[in-house]
């Protein structure tokens, strides 16, 4: 009865309130923020962890999901990478790390503390700017400002999608702007909370290229920018490539192929995208 009231009572202001398993629970005694080494066999760095959150992240041993595997198997040295929403760099590190230092990655992110976590992390691993940049900017369809959740994985206040907290402005640019100025790019990973469809839209020079495209589809947060999935794959021109999926709510180290006509109606889905020659 009161963990049903507790549910509903956050459900009202926008979170989902979930049990968190023990054994990967952070010390609670830590102090944050710290340095972990992240080390697998194709790659290691150091990252800060700044919060309980992304600290139970990364005892989840995240770089073993499928997700990564992808990465991993996609991303080859000498790369040029967009990472739209970047959030604090993880993901940013492990692809800055496969393109090696003939490569280049550019992450934006509309969270400024998110970008100097980013910032920090790419001088923890002494990585020079000509193969990594982070910037404090939005993806949107067309240049100039747009409102954000002002919360850590912060997302577009826009079409029916209202903030918790008074929202925060920030400057907007259309991936094809920094394609012009930093690319091209080869590789365009996006990560926007559901703003998937607009930040596509501003995307369509790029597209055209054909790149790999590795985007998170929260299908569940599509309406609220009057966006639909169809739309999203008309954009991505799914039917002209191969399409790998992993599914969030089932076993995350399980890839399978994607069947764009029985994509599911909810949750969250990482499409991976390579265009068949």
């Amino acid at each position: 009865m009161v963990k049903d009231l507790i549910k509903s009572m956050f459900k009202v202001l926008g979170y989902e309130v979930r049990r968190a398993a023990a054994l990967v629970s952070p010390d609670s005694s830590r102090h944050y923020p710290f340095v972990r080494q992240i080390s697998t066999s194709k790659f290691d760095f150091s990252l800060w962890i700044t919060s309980p959150a992304t600290d139970a992240t990364f005892i989840n041993d995240v770089f073993h999901y499928a997700e990564f595997k992808e990465y991993i198997r996609l991303v080859k040295p000498g790369a040029r990478i967009l990472d739209i929403g970047t959030y604090q760099g993880s993901t940013g590190m492990m692809l800055g790390k496969l393109a090696g230092p003939n490569g280049f990655l550019l992450g934006i992110d509309p969270n400024p503390v998110n970008v100097m976590v980013c910032q920090a992390n790419q001088s923890l691993n002494h990585i020079p700017p000509q193969c990594m940049m982070f910037l404090n900017l939005a993806a949107a369809h067309e240049p100039g400002e747009v409102q954000i959740s002002p919360r850590l994985n912060s997302y577009v206040v826009y079409g029916h999608r209202s903030a918790e907290m008074p929202p925060v402005r920030v400057a907007a640019v259309t991936g094809d702007e920094l394609d012009a100025q930093y690319g091209p790019f080869d590789f365009l990973k996006i990560d926007v909370e559901g703003f998937e469809q607009q930040v596509l839209m501003g995307c369509r020079k790029i597209l055209s290229r054909r790149p790999i495209v590795a985007i998170e589809l929260h299908l569940d947060a599509l309406p609220d920018y009057n966006s639909t999935v169809a739309e999203i794959f008309r954009l991505l021109s799914i039917s002209t490539c191969k399409v790998t999926a992993e599914f969030r709510e089932k076993d995350r180290q399980e890839i399978c192929q994607f069947d764009p006509n029985r994509c599911p109606q909810s949750g969250i889905v990482n499409l991976f995208l390579e265009p068949v020659k």
